[in-house]
């Protein structure tokens, strides 16, 4: 479990790396440390390796409703968390695919959201997964499909919706994921949004 400070420093510095880069100001950082080692040596959670997504939602100003800006992580961490977070908002807001590049006119709408990946398990059946707990890693055919924990519990969705979504994601039919030869994965994850870190 991550610490306040800890949730805070990461969702501060995925704001910064993002503002930095539409503004294009490379020297909007967390000045509040002389170096990433001052940050490693004060959270040393930082620096361990584990996976992470980083999440971007467009608040609707009008509702309390966002819809999804962007969305890129690592299911296995290969670089201090800190770092993944850094390089990752960075591939959220500009690089995924299915969104344009975020502009400076919307940064004031823009929320972020971590999420703090355990290491995924292999499970016998997909009978095995909890949704509301359980992200999911699908793996069929030589293709391959995640969904976070929160997805289904944010679409409303039972256990095979969600998994027929998930096997569309792949490329896969939508009832690929009964095939016995399809493969399960879970992990578990520490979700907080920006605005809404508080320590559990």
């Amino acid at each position: 479990m991550l610490t306040q400070q800890e949730r805070e420093l990461l969702i501060r510095t995925a704001r910064n790396v993002i503002t930095a880069q539409v503004v294009h100001d490379p020297e909007i950082a967390c000045h509040e440390f002389a170096s990433v080692q001052d940050i490693y040596q004060r959270f040393t959670h930082l620096q361990e390796p584990v996976g992470v997504f980083v999440t971007l939602k467009q608040k609707d100003p009008e509702s309390a409703d966002s819809e999804l800006r962007g969305c890129i992580g690592s299911i296995i961490g290969r670089e201090p968390l800190y770092e993944g977070v850094r390089r990752l908002a960075v591939e959220s807001a500009f690089f995924d695919p299915r969104f344009p590049p975020v502009t400076e006119q919307e940064l004031d709408d823009l929320l972020i959201e971590l999420s703090v990946l355990s290491e995924p398990k292999e499970i016998d059946s997909y009978h095995d997964i909890i949704l509301g707990r359980d992200g999911i890693i699908l793996t069929c055919s030589g293709r391959t499909a995640v969904f976070l924990p929160q997805v289904a519990e944010e679409q409303g969705w039972d256990l095979e919706t969600t998994l027929t979504h998930l096997s569309l994601k792949a490329g896969l039919d939508p009832d690929a994921w009964l095939e016995t030869s399809c493969r399960f994965r879970v992990f578990q994850a520490e979700v907080f949004q920006e605005g809404q870190v508080q320590d559990e």
